[in-house]
């Protein structure tokens, strides 16, 4: 596995981790709340920096693979969505919101399932 694949893979990591820390000052009080916060914020970021730096690292480097091309955009989904649900779920965002971007995320997703489908791979960007 190359390394902006394994930059995307990190990315699915990063996502249940960015939801547990979100809910550290709901689960175990508010003791913990500033750890939420930081923890939220750090892993926020380095999820959105590898998602910038692995399409760059594989286009710059002609390491563009079939995988990647299908893998990044569901984790891009996946992590997005889990910011949503936690923003949603806080009250943060508007429900009509988040049903929204579902509806707008996995409409794409379908087409590009429909394109793999008569073998043409999409990538993200």
């Amino acid at each position: 596995m190359n390394i902006p694949n394994k930059l995307t893979v990190s990315r699915l990591i990063m996502a249940p981790m960015f939801f547990i820390a979100f809910h550290l000052g709901v689960w175990f009080g508010e003791d913990f709340q500033s750890l939420s916060s930081i923890l939220t914020l750090l892993l926020w970021a380095l999820t959105e920096l590898t998602d910038l730096l692995d399409g760059q690292i594989a286009r710059r480097r002609n390491l563009v693979t079939d995988l990647g091309k299908v893998m990044d955009p569901f984790a891009d989904t996946f992590s997005r969505l889990t910011y949503f649900v936690c923003l949603s779920g806080a009250g943060v965002m508007p429900l009509w919101t988040f049903i929204l971007i579902m509806w707008r995320e996995f409409s794409i997703l379908f087409v590009r399932m429909l394109m793999m489908g008569k073998g043409k791979p999409v990538a993200a960007n």
